[in-house]
């Protein structure tokens, strides 16, 4: 809707409208990814989260690739900019009413889900088994979690390399590069493409290896996210000194935007492996923080590039390699393959090391029980409980 009333705010409030009008969208956008998470936790089987991961997430590219090319043919022959974004409030609308027919929040709720459907995913994907309305996002467990901010790390990573090259990739083709315009707005769609076609790949992969048992699930998702910064950080440093061989850099940047798309095997769906019940709300936290990394890197290299020289650009790609290695280093440390107590307090209980209080209503952090029993014959019976059961008394 807001896509939709765009040229109309344009042209009654002018640049001041846009700017608000750009960011009531963009809190509209914010529960996307959060929400795309909780359905993939409920539908998802841990062994097909990466490839399912590529699939969901590629959508993104090819909306990219699909905004770029629709726009130009809606706009050629002179035709008003403003029919842009009609077309695309109106294919919003369409999409959403499709999304509300179609999407179910569980499989038990699907009117067209088969049995051996409904059997396989209540057999394999994770839930907890007791809820309740009542129990409250573990807010602080979650952010004292080593697996909690190994995300954090790596999406400051991901977020960064991604968003210096969608915004600044254009202006470093047509300034260093000097390709015209069209021809930028041309190559600019490459690298969507090769990240959604290496997503797919790297999805398999991951997936397969994990069933193989070559490798553990948090080792698995350390060497994809690792594929999927490590080497573009080194491609784009290549890039700088390519020169100006347009072919040379042309593909360096191609390449680097292709090996991004081990994020979606490694960190993104990481989430669902450390916090299946609460995949969401781990999302949101970590999408806050890392957008800050996609707000600070193009203004930060608009600083370093004021002259569009390739000396200034060489500085600003070693400053993302510095960002994007280091975060991986971070995610590799502290990462997790594993179910994390916090997120099903119930079946886990409590580390020893919990000194901050119940995180779930109506619960309360325990020990081992030990309960004394005297018999008639006087002999005393010592029954060691589980810290989750709910002690009797006879």
């Amino acid at each position: 809707m807001f896509t939709f009333i765009t040229p109309v705010v344009i042209r009654i409030g002018g640049s001041t409208w846009l700017f608000i009008l750009r960011v009531l969208q963009g809190m509209g956008e914010g529960p996307t990814v959060p929400g795309m998470m909780i359905m993939m936790s409920r539908w998802t089987p841990p062994h097909q989260r990466a490839i399912q991961s590529a699939l969901i997430f590629g959508g993104a590219l090819l909306g990219n690739v699909f905004g770029a090319f629709i726009s130009g043919v809606i706009m050629s022959g002179g035709r008003d900019w403003a029919y842009v974004f009609y077309f695309f409030g109106v294919f919003g609308v369409i999409w959403f009413i499709l999304w509300t027919f179609l999407c179910y929040s569980e499989p038990n709720d699907h009117p067209f889900i088969t049995k051996e459907e409904l059997e396989y995913l209540s057999k394999t994907v994770t839930r907890a088994e007791i809820t309740s309305k009542k129990d409250p996002v573990p807010w602080k467990a979650i952010f004292r979690s080593p697996a909690a901010w190994a995300l954090i790390c790596a999406g400051i990573g991901h977020d960064w390399g991604f968003y210096t090259m969608v915004t600044d990739l254009p202006k470093y083709m047509h300034d260093v590069l000097k390709f015209d315009i069209a021809t930028t707005g041309s190559l600019s769609s490459l690298p969507f493409i090769a990240k959604w076609v290496a997503g797919f790949i790297f999805g398999f992969s991951c997936d397969y290896g994990i069933k193989k048992k070559w490798y553990s699930v948090r080792n698995g998702r350390i060497l994809y996210t690792t594929i999927g910064s490590t080497f573009p950080a080194i491609l784009l440093v290549c890039a700088s000194y390519a020169g100006c061989n347009r072919n040379a850099a042309t593909t360096y940047f191609i390449l680097a935007m292709g090996c991004m798309g081990g994020y979606n095997s490694g960190m993104k769906v990481n989430t669902l492996d450390v916090a299946p019940n609460y995949a969401g709300s781990v999302t949101a936290i970590i999408n806050t923080v890392t957008t800050f990394a996609g707000i600070i890197s193009p203004h930060l290299i608009g600083l370093l590039t004021p002259d569009s020289t390739l000396i200034q650009w060489r500085t600003a790609f070693w400053v993302t390699f510095v960002v994007m290695v280091g975060s991986n280093i971070g995610y590799a440390i502290l990462a997790d393959g594993k179910q994390q107590w916090w997120d099903d307090v119930r079946q886990f209980g409590y580390p020893p090391s919990w000194k901050h209080g119940p995180i779930i209503k109506d619960d309360v952090p325990h020990k081992s029980l030990t309960v004394v029993l005297i018999s008639d014959n006087e002999e005393t019976i010592k029954v060691e409980a589980d810290k989750n059961e709910t002690p009797v008394t006879k």
